[in-house]
């Protein structure tokens, strides 16, 4: 028998035809996926108990003082952190940060120590008071004291807040506060002599119903006093807003005002060579004995851009500026672009001084007095340049 033998083409066709395999058919299309729809917001659960306080912080070289119970252990608890910093350098200054309330020091005050600053929070804030025999505190070498208030609550002899001796110590932003001493009362008290320290955007009040009362006593100190200051002397014998005894002063942008002193009342005194300088200040003693707004004896100044005004009661003597000489020197005062106002006189001159006034006007009284007086350029309360009866 004969086989037979078909052609390759045919075989693979049979043999694709036998699989049962057919060619796929076209994709569909896809069919929609579904979404999950979000239910409604549930009321929220109940505020669950606050935790435990954590631990205090740990600051390196700052010291937080706390109030205490009542003032005095407040004032116990300042001393105790101020004296008990024992490793303390210029490397390693430290802050000692008071919190708000009263620091009452008792019968004996503080003096700070170096490179040991103290920052209160703020002058309404926070007050250190005393009934201490000397200052409440005494500022000392590298050193700044800010944002608080320094009180002396008086008692006998001198009541003073805040004295310093060191050209290195700064205050800013502080208010001192002394009132109520029966020889002297005195908010700030300087002897320290010429350095960086010095005093910035302070406030020094000083009453008493006796004795001195003085706003910023410079003895022998060279100081600038800045940043719109005020210094006020009210009642006692003699009201002064700034004494200077054989220093110098600088008011720049400040104030400094004397009220009702039995005696006198003097916004800024200078006595004994003493050098003042005004830039921008106002100067007012009122109400006195007798009042005046800057008295210098055996010492010069130099007034710029100021207002210098004395009122008192009728009979009273209130001058803008006086001057007198206790020895043989000369001295001089230069007065430009200013207000000199005294409701008995402007001016009263005396020998030994030179007095010129430039581009100023004056009020109320007479120039008189003995002594050098010039006008350049100035003028009285109804605007008549001089010569006229202002100024000789």
């Amino acid at each position: 028998m004969r086989r037979a033998v078909l052609p390759l083409s045919i075989l693979i066709a049979c043999v694709s035809a036998c699989s049962g395999k057919g060619e796929p058919g076209p994709q569909g299309e896809p069919g929609s996926k579904g979404e999950a729809a979000v239910g409604p917001r549930g009321e929220p659960g109940p505020k669950g108990d606050t935790g435990p306080m954590g631990p205090p912080g740990n600051f390196a070289r700052i010291r937080v003082v706390p109030p205490g119970d009542n003032p005095l252990i407040g004032g116990a608890i300042l001393r105790n952190a101020v004296e008990s910093i024992v490793k303390v350098s210029a490397e390693e200054p430290w802050l000692v940060l008071v919190e708000p309330g009263v620091f009452d020091l008792g019968p004996q005050g503080l003096e700070l120590r170096p490179y040991i600053h103290i920052q209160g929070s703020g002058q309404g804030l926070t007050t250190v008071r005393s009934r201490a025999p000397g200052p409440t505190l005494v500022g000392v070498d590298h050193t700044e004291l800010r944002s608080l208030t320094v009180e002396h609550m008086g008692g006998a002899g001198e009541a003073v807040a805040l004295s310093t001796a060191s050209p290195l110590f700064r205050a800013r932003d502080v208010v001192a506060y002394a009132h109520d001493g029966q020889q002297r009362t005195l908010a700030f008290q300087s002897s320290a002599g010429p350095g960086p320290g010095g005093f910035e955007h302070v406030r020094g009040l000083a009453s008493s119903a006796q004795g001195d009362t003085v706003g910023f006593s410079c003895e022998g100190c060279t100081v600038r006093l800045s940043e719109g200051s005020t210094f006020l002397g009210q009642g006692g014998t003699r009201a002064l807003g700034v004494s200077v005894s054989q220093g110098a002063v600088e008011l720049w942008d400040s104030f400094a005002t004397a009220l009702d002193g039995s005696s006198e009342s003097v916004a800024l005194e200078a006595d004994g060579a003493s050098r003042v300088v005004l830039v921008r200040a106002e100067l007012s003693g009122a109400n006195g004995g007798s009042s005046a707004a800057l008295r210098l004896v055996s010492s010069s100044a130099s007034v710029r851009d100021s207002t210098l005004s004395s009122a008192g009661p009728s009979g009273k003597q209130a001058r803008a500026l006086e001057v007198s000489r206790s020895g043989s020197g000369s001295y001089s005062v230069d007065v430009q672009r200013s207000t000199l106002s005294g409701t008995s006189q402007s001016v009263q001159s005396a020998d030994g001084y030179a007095i010129r006034i430039s581009g100023s006007q004056l009020r109320g009284g007479k120039v008189s007095g003995n002594g050098n007086v010039s006008c350049n350029g100035s003028y009285d309360e109804n605007f008549n340049a001089s010569p006229s009866p202002a100024c000789p």
